[in-house]
């Protein structure tokens, strides 16, 4: 739960699964300071460092923003590599226990004509005073996966990291059904370019963010307007958590949000952040339905 704060308590409407534009659905942080914040694409909730939110511009910028959760910037990095369209970031393990990893996804593709497409994967820093949007600190131990999907291209602007097992997920974008492609752990020690493999198809368009909940249990997906959420057993395979229906889950949606790309699960596993793309915009905090209740209501 977020610490100290008195959070909102969701509704019956909560239920009703269509566009959040209720102000009151969401606790405003702060604001997002600095010009450079302008284009939020995907964004990480740090279990390492309390309070702060790893955030990227969409495209072909290099850099990565820690931000406090009240919005004020704590630092920069960059990427020593060249990127195409980095549409998500993700925080998840990968390495020795206890190591937390950001996977880091260049994986936009709105002509559908990438070849392949990468994720990057590098040890969580520590946030550096003195590293500036012009002066960024470089990222160091930065490994590369290149993948390719079975089917041929896709736009995808969604990366989850599964914490029960380091597999990856990329949710493609989509008028109608989502897809979702699966990179298993192993794959970081493949050569060359790893296939992907298809898990489901799920109800819901447009996806422009998603995040599994750090206890593993829940999954969510995000457009600008909604959001949905999945539910998972312990132990459960995530393609059968997928084939169960979904759960709306809120979000501010336009105009409180412009243009939200943006969701990430706090490292507690009660609640979530949302960002949307544009100047100065806000950080929303939302509760989670209590897990009982949503287990209850998926089972419908």
């Amino acid at each position: 739960m977020f610490s100290g704060t008195t959070l909102v308590v969701f509704t019956a409407g909560w239920l009703a699964l269509g566009p959040r534009t209720q102000a009151q659905d969401g606790l405003a942080l702060g604001q997002l300071s600095g010009g450079q914040l302008k284009e939020i694409s995907g964004l990480a909730a740090s279990r390492q460092h309390p309070g702060v939110l790893w955030v990227h511009n969409d495209g072909k910028d290099q850099r990565l923003f820690a931000v406090r959760t009240n919005g004020q910037l704590a630092a920069v990095f960059r990427l020593p590599l060249p990127v195409e369209d980095v549409e998500d970031i993700a925080r998840g393990p990968g390495g020795p226990a206890g190591t937390d990893f950001l996977y880091v996804g260049d994986i936009g593709d709105n002509a559908e004509e990438r070849a392949t497409i990468r994720v990057y994967r590098v040890p969580e820093p520590t946030p550096r005073p003195g590293t500036s949007p012009k002066q960024p600190a470089t990222l160091t131990d930065v490994e590369t996966l290149a993948l390719r999907y079975p089917d041929g291209p896709h736009d995808a602007e969604a990366l989850l990291c599964d914490p029960w097992t380091s597999d990856l997920y990329i949710v493609t974008k989509q008028k109608k059904r989502a897809r979702v492609y699966r990179a298993p752990a192993d794959a970081w020690t493949c050569p060359g370019v790893v296939l992907l493999s298809f898990l489901s198809e799920v109800p819901f368009a447009q996806v422009s963010a998603g995040d599994i909940s750090p206890d593993g249990r829940r999954l969510l997906l995000r457009r600008e307007d909604a959001a949905v959420m999945w539910t998972r057993a312990a132990g459960e395979p995530m393609a059968a958590a997928l084939a169960k229906g979904p759960l709306p889950a809120a979000v501010m949606g336009p105009p409180a949000e412009p243009n939200g790309e943006a969701i990430a699960w706090a490292p507690d596993s009660q609640g979530y952040y949302t960002l949307s793309e544009g100047k100065r915009q806000p950080v929303y905090f939302f509760n989670a339905p209590p897990e009982a209740a949503s287990e209850r209501a998926a089972s419908r």
